[in-house]
């Protein structure tokens, strides 16, 4: 039996209605009720090659993965799209992690991160915490800790 459907895209996410299948063209899609979409992450991290990483590991996973370098791109991509999971670095320029945070939270915006640092130290988790970040991964980080972390976030959704 063959199933006929339609992909629309809205806000670069491509919806496909009324369909129970998991794959559409090759790409792992997440099912909702009505609706399946391709996951999508963001990436907020101002070192090239962990973002390369984080970007490679996500994409195993199928995930459609958007980057920025600094929290105040990160805010403009936020602006423009919905993402399942946001992995933000504490240590930027421009706005770091926490500053970001402080503005997500003055929109009244709720959000999955993950901070992933290396600077996670005391102070910076408890100011993390007041501001609604509840998952952290340190810097160097297993790649099994890395995909526990995002299963994590869908557990919570």
């Amino acid at each position: 039996m063959t199933r006929k459907f339609s992909v629309n895209h809205n806000k670069n996410v491509p919806y496909v209605s009324n369909l129970k299948a998991q794959r559409v063209n090759n790409k792992k899609y997440a099912c909702s009720k009505d609706n399946i979409y391709m996951q999508k992450a963001l990436i907020i991290e101002d070192d090239p090659v962990t973002r390369v990483l984080m970007r490679k590991m996500l994409e195993h996973i199928d995930y459609e993965v958007d980057e920025a370098q600094n929290g105040i791109e990160g805010l403009a991509n936020i602006e423009k799209s919905k993402y399942d999971v946001i992995l933000l670095d504490i240590h930027m320029p421009e706005m770091d992690g926490i500053q970001m945070m402080t503005v997500v939270k003055e929109r009244k915006l709720t959000l999955p991160v993950i901070v992933v640092s290396a600077y996670a130290v005391k102070e910076g988790k408890n100011k993390l915490h007041e501001l609604g970040v509840n998952l952290f991964l340190h810097k160097p980080f297993d790649i099994k800790d890395f995909y526990e972390m995002i299963e994590r976030v869908k557990l919570q959704d």
